[in-house]
């Protein structure tokens, strides 16, 4: 038998029929609240590496436009895994609706 696919479903060829499997309700459930907590860590990261920027660009006149850029970039990645961490959460939240109601 050979597994293909990714960690929401894992299809399985036999060589009369294909079969979807879900995985475990807990085990998916971890691994969101995994993820959200990594989401949130960068965005955590990136929000301190904005303003370090940020300061590098005050105490740095020659360099400044190149502080204010990489400042500009860090700001934006952290917008980014903030939302990333929402939509974790959301993913979650889900996850944990469907194991408690589909059990």
């Amino acid at each position: 038998m050979a597994q293909r696919g990714c960690t929401e479903c894992v299809t399985v060829e036999t060589t009369e029929v294909k079969t979807r499997v879900k995985p475990n309700p807990k085990q998916e459930i971890k691994q969101h609240a995994r993820k959200e907590h990594l989401a949130g860590a960068g965005a955590l990261l990136s929000t301190a590496v904005a303003m370090y920027e940020k300061h590098k660009a005050k105490t740095d006149p020659e360099n400044a436009h190149k502080h204010h850029v990489a400042g500009t970039v860090a700001g934006a990645m952290a917008i980014g895994s903030g939302a990333y961490a929402l939509h974790e959460r959301h993913d979650k939240k889900d996850a944990e609706k469907t194991a408690k109601y589909n059990c």
